[in-house]
């Protein structure tokens, strides 16, 4: 029992997700979820014997999620299904105070960029796209110097249990402060990630082809809205932006664009920053419109 509810915690988090809404969201029977995990791959896999039950107070929706594939692999989540949205019964106020939240999760989403896309006003619409690439980070130690530099750290004041002559580093790690110079340079991300052209142009990363929208780009896309502050729960304090940053790339590419602001293979497009922390919480229906 311990085992599965740590599961189901993991799904909830990876699948629902952390945002504001999702803290809100409840699944009615969880029951029908089953779980897979593989310990020597890390990999844990989720199975639905029925459609997920999904209640989303925030946005007045009860949803019917049929579970195609869910997987977390090496702290990546994928996960495909198939949504029916059901409309919440309530009174007027509360049906106005839905059609606001769902305009606040539709805009800076993933489908309102695609959608953007598609209709060519992205800039209009408040998002602003740089083309980036990602680098070995030149500042952070190489996986050598860090096992040797932990070696080190072990054996001080044991110095028969090390052998310098078994250390051909450049780094010198004789010395203590340079040990803790290199362990404490171990925890900066391994790579960094560099800006190749602000302010892409639309066309730069998609086209049309035979009546055909599509995304085409290398590395990677660097996604700004400019009109909405990140979450306290993603990011608080002075570290917190006034606007809210994702990542994209594709596995695929061209990748087809729909008018409804989905892809043919959504798999295929993969996203981190802010669009990875709201997840599902934050869907709406694909027929979604912003009402006055």
């Amino acid at each position: 029992k311990e085992t599965r509810a740590y599961y189901l915690r993991r799904f909830k988090k990876n699948f629902i997700g952390k945002g504001n809404l999702s803290l809100k969201c409840v699944i009615l029977n969880s029951d029908v979820i089953s779980f897979d995990y593989d310990p020597k791959g890390g990999v844990l896999e989720a199975y639905a014997s029925k459609p997920i039950k999904i209640k989303n107070p925030t946005l007045g929706y009860t949803i019917y999620y049929d579970l195609v594939h869910f997987e977390i692999n090496n702290n990546k989540v994928y996960y495909l299904g198939y949504s029916r949205f059901e409309e919440l019964k309530g009174s007027k106020k509360k049906k106005r105070k839905w059609r606001k939240e769902r305009q606040i999760a539709y805009s800076g989403s993933k489908v309102h960029f695609l959608k953007s896309i598609y209709n060519n006003n992205l800039y209009e619409q408040g998002l602003e796209v740089d083309m980036m690439k990602r680098i070995p980070n030149p500042n952070r130690p190489s996986n050598e110097e860090i096992s040797k530099a932990r070696d080190y750290l072990k054996t001080v004041g044991k110095p028969m249990r090390f052998n310098l002559k078994n250390y051909k580093s450049n780094t010198p790690i004789t010395k203590l402060d340079s040990v803790y110079d290199i362990l404490r340079r171990s925890r900066l991300r391994k790579v960094k990630d560099i800006i190749t052209k602000r302010l892409a142009l639309t066309s730069d990363f998609s086209g049309k082809t035979n009546n055909t929208y599509q995304l085409n780009f290398d590395d990677f896309l660097r996604v700004r809205y400019m009109k909405e502050k990140e979450e306290y729960s993603f990011r608080s304090g002075n570290a917190r932006l006034p606007y809210q940053v994702s990542v994209i790339s594709l596995t695929r590419k061209p990748l087809v664009i729909f008018k409804e602001g989905e892809t043919e293979s959504p798999i295929d497009l993969f996203s981190e920053g802010y669009w990875a922390f709201e997840k599902f919480a934050y869907s709406l229906p694909l027929n979604y419109k912003i009402q006055d």
